[in-house]
This record gives structure tokens, C-alpha cells and sequence, in this order.
């Protein structure tokens, strides 16, 4: 059952049961609209989740279900959550943002790369072209590439669509 609590647990301000800016998290916490838009920024600082608006209970069920009298009030004073969806920097300083991240560990993996040498000591393998040539020409490459055609023909469905474009870049 909802806990409808009657307070924000930011400015202490009345939330009875049928407030319509009371919001809540996923775990309950409970606060008004104006706390939620002006000082938390819309992250709850106690679970760093979002809100929602709280449902208000018909007054049928209110009877039955009575709202809480518990009152909730942060003691330590209520700010933006500093751990909401920050993850802690390894380095000090500036962190680097994801996609720089990922681009240098490209580029640095295709400098440190190696030529791949395939089929070594069959046909031409020392020219760039050969070697790109190879899965498009090569009698191997294109007996793996028809049976896989074919298999998927067999199986149907989005096999036929899905399997030859994989099998290619495998190839």
C-alpha cells in the first residue's frame, strides 16, 4: 500500500491526500512541486531517481486506507543530489567524455594494428588491393558465403535477411 505522506521532505509544507503537487519516487520520498523543480532539479537526493506524480486516493479508500501522519523532514537540510548519476573520476582533474574516450582507443588500436596475412604462400597476398579483394573473390570465401545463403534460405524468416550481411563481415 502507498504510503501517502503528508509532508514535503524538503519545506516541511502540507501535502494532504488529495494535493495535486505532491511527487514521489520510486521509494516513496515525498516532496511538493516547487522543491522538486527549484531546488532538487528533478532528482530525488535521497535515491537519485525521478518523480512522479503521487496518485491521489479516492476518498472511498481513504477511509479504509488512511494517509500516514508520520511526518518526513531531511535533517541535514535539503540541496540537489551530488551522487544522483555521477560516477567518481579515477583521475583527478578533468574527466575525458566517453566519445573522445572511444575515439582514441580507435586510433590507437589501428595504428598498433598488425597486417593480417591470409592464406599466406596462395595467389597474390602482398598488395592492399589483394588482400581486399580476397573475401569478395576468393573461391573459400565465396563457398562459405553461398552456403550460408542458402541455410538461411532453409531456416525462413528474418534469417534470410539477417544471416548473409553477418556472415559477410565475419568473413
Amino acid at each position: 500500500m502507498l504510503e501517502l505522506r503528508p509532508n514535503c521532505e524538503c519545506c516541511d509544507k502540507d501535502l494532504p491526500p488529495e494535493a495535486t503537487d505532491a511527487l514521489i519516487c520510486t521509494f516513496e520520498c515525498t516532496f511538493c512541486a516547487g522543491c522538486v523543480e527549484q531546488v532538487l532539479g528533478g532528482i530525488c537526493p535521497n535515491c537519485g531517481g525521478g518523480f512522479s506524480a503521487r496518485p491521489i486516493r479516492p476518498p472511498a479508500m481513504l477511509k479504509k486506507y488512511p494517509a500516514s501522519s508520520r511526518r518526513v523532514l531531511k535533517a541535514e537540510g535539503c540541496g540537489p543530489s551530488k551522487a544522483a548519476y555521477t560516477r567518481p573520476s579515477k583521475t583527478k582533474g578533468k574527466q575525458m567524455i566517453p566519445a573522445k574516450r572511444l575515439c582514441l582507443s580507435a586510433i590507437l588500436l589501428l595504428a598498433a594494428a598488425m597486417p593480417a596475412y591470409a592464406h599466406v604462400g596462395i595467389g597474390t597476398a602482398s598488395s592492399f588491393t589483394a588482400g581486399f579483394m580476397h573475401p569478395l573473390s576468393g573461391l573459400d570465401h565465396m563457398t562459405v558465403m553461398a552456403a550460408v545463403g542458402l541455410w538461411a534460405a532453409l531456416k525462413g524468416g528474418k534469417a534470410v535477411l539477417a544471416w548473409p550481411p553477418t556472415s559477410m563481415t565475419q568473413t
